[in-house]
């Protein structure tokens, strides 16, 4: 597994499933499906039947261009926009070139629409580890810097007694 990973060049990062506010993109996509949720509640009456419309909502979340990344997540996982049903019923220009285009032209598209999509998914990562530098940025200077020296009392918390205890700093190094 470790080997995969490190040829992936993927960060695995643990998490809980009990506790999904230890994740933050989870968190925040969570809350934002959560939000289209209510707006759709307030449009339909009923409220009970959430369970019919997450689909939709997913749906609507996945084809939304995101600022993070520049792109939708179908763009980023399909490299291509969403084909909207809409668009199966009235011919747009887009069903019909790919509709009757022939085999080999179309293994040729195909082809290049997936060199298309690893430069697409790089620009994505570009966009966001920008992204997150200026996060950081902004977080970082609302923190304030806290210097220790030995003698001084600090807090520690015992995470498997869930207690809090004050130890002279010496202690602990």
């Amino acid at each position: 597994m470790e080997n995969l990973l490190a040829r992936l060049a993927v960060k695995h990062r643990f998490t809980t499933m009990y506790k999904p506010n230890t994740n933050d993109l989870v968190e925040r996509t969570n809350r934002t499906l959560c939000s289209m949720l209510a707006k759709e509640a307030k449009v339909h009456v009923n409220i009970c039947d959430w369970d019919l419309k997450i689909h939709h909502v997913v749906w609507v979340y996945n084809t939304t261009h995101k600022t993070a990344t520049g792109y939708s997540p179908f763009r980023l996982i399909y490299r291509m926009e969403a084909l909207l049903p809409i668009e199966l019923e009235v011919m747009t220009l887009r069903t019909a070139t790919t509709m009757r285009l022939p085999l080999d032209e179309s293994q040729h598209h195909r082809l290049l629409q997936l060199n298309e999509l690893d430069e697409l998914q790089l620009k994505a990562y570009q966009s966001i580890e920008i992204a997150q530098a200026q996060q950081k940025k902004v977080f970082d200077k609302k923190v304030k810097k806290k210097e220790f020296k030995e003698g001084d009392l600090v807090m520690i918390f015992d995470a498997r007694h869930h207690r809090k205890a004050y130890k002279k700093l010496s202690l602990l190094l």
